[in-house]
C-alpha cells in the first residue's frame, strides 16, 4: 500500500543542479557581504572629496572676491585678505574624520567666505580614538550654500592647531 507513495530516486543531474544553484545563491551571498562595506566606503569617500572640492571652491571665491568673515566668541570681524587656505589645508591633510549627523552644542567659529557657504568649527571631546582616554579634537561642519552641510570630528586636528591657523581679533 505503501509503495504507491514512494519517492522516485533523485537522478544525478537534479542532484547536480541542486548544488549548483545553492553555489550560485552561496556565491551571490558572499558577493552581496563583501560589496556592501566597499558601497558604503566609496559613498564616505565621495561625500568628503565633494565636501574638499565645495572648501576649496569657497577659499577660492573669498580670494578673488571680499575676504572671509570670521565669527568668535560673539565678536565678528572681516579679513579682506584672508581666504581660509590655512585652515583648509589643515583640514585636507587631517584626512576624512568621522562622519556626524548633529552639530555639536555651544559656541564655535565660523568663517564665512561670502558665497553662501558656512565654514563651522567646534573643539569636542572625542572616545574611541587612537587613544582608550577621552582626547579633544576638532568638529567641523561645512555648509553648502544650498544649504545642505557635511559634518564630522577628527581626533587628527588639534584646536589649537585649528585657532594657530586664523587670525587674532585684534
Amino acid at each position: 500500500m505503501y509503495e504507491a507513495f514512494r519517492e522516485a530516486p533523485q537522478s544525478k543531474k537534479d542532484r547536480s543542479r541542486l548544488k549548483l544553484g545553492l553555489w550560485i545563491t552561496l556565491a551571490a551571498v558572499l558577493l552581496a557581504l563583501t560589496a556592501t562595506p566597499l558601497v558604503w566606503a566609496s559613498r564616505q569617500s565621495a561625500g568628503y572629496r565633494r565636501y574638499m572640492d565645495a572648501l576649496n571652491g569657497s577659499v577660492l571665491y573669498a580670494r578673488e572676491h571680499d575676504g572671509v568673515w570670521l565669527e568668535r566668541a560673539g565678536s565678528r570681524v572681516h579679513y579682506p585678505q584672508l581666504a581660509g587656505a590655512g585652515i583648509s589645508e589643515k583640514l585636507r591633510q587631517a584626512g576624512m574624520g568621522k562622519r556626524q549627523q548633529e552639530l555639536p552644542e555651544g559656541e564655535g567659529v565660523t568663517l564665512d567666505f561670502g558665497d553662501g557657504s558656512l565654514l563651522r568649527l567646534w573643539e569636542v571631546p572625542i572616545r574611541g580614538g587612537y587613544t582608550p582616554e577621552e582626547t579633544f579634537g576638532v568638529f567641523v561642519a561645512y555648509t553648502y550654500p544650498d544649504g545642505e552641510t557635511y559634518c564630522y570630528d577628527t581626533d587628527n586636528l588639534g584646536w589649537d592647531r585649528v585657532v594657530d591657523s586664523l587670525p587674532s581679533a585684534g
